[in-house]
């Protein structure tokens, strides 16, 4: 029984891992990737063979290492964490050596009886082009609603109040 609950356990484990969309690593105390999940080729274009071994900088911007490996030999001094683990943006280096935004959820795990973090690292480039893009429309269509000559007037569906008028509109 418990053998059969060990395969099945393994088996949830590596489907996961194999499966998510997020590219995973484990890396040890020493920042050391031990294990890279296939979503790994895609978000960073290198093989997850191809990073472990590897120290977990290779993925980092050069001008975000000495933060990181400040804020990790923090952590393992003090056990205080000094940002939130549950969803930090920042960003990464692809293989080409191309910069983009991601968002990293973190943990520590065990790592062969010592401490290790797994990372689950998202690609945000569409999420945050969206968000210049959302930010463009409002400020063009704020210059635009001050500027118009023609009375312009948002009130509320139901309740009839006006919430937002221009210029044009306060000076009729």
């Amino acid at each position: 029984v418990a053998e059969q609950a060990l395969r099945d356990s393994e088996a949830r484990f590596r489907t996961m891992w194999e499966t998510t969309n997020d590219a995973t690593l484990i890396v040890d105390e020493a920042g050391i990737v031990r294990f890279a999940n296939p979503a790994v080729r895609q978000m960073f274009g290198y093989e997850p063979g191809e990073l472990v071994g590897r120290d977990m900088a290779t993925i980092q911007p050069q001008d975000l290492k000495s933060a990181h490996l400040t804020g990790m030999r923090h952590y393992m001094e003090t056990g205080q964490r000094h940002v939130d683990w549950r969803g930090i943006e920042t960003r990464a280096l692809h293989r080409d050596g191309r910069e983009f935004p991601v968002e990293i959820v973190f943990s520590e795990i065990p790592v062969d009886g010592k401490r290790g973090f797994v990372g689950f690292m998202r690609d945000i480039s569409k999420r945050k082009e969206a968000d210049r893009e959302l930010r463009r429309s409002q400020a063009l269509f704020s210059t635009v609603f001050a500027a118009s000559p023609i009375p312009i007037v948002f009130s509320r569906l139901g309740d009839g109040r006006y919430f937002e008028a221009n210029q044009a509109c306060l000076d009729l």
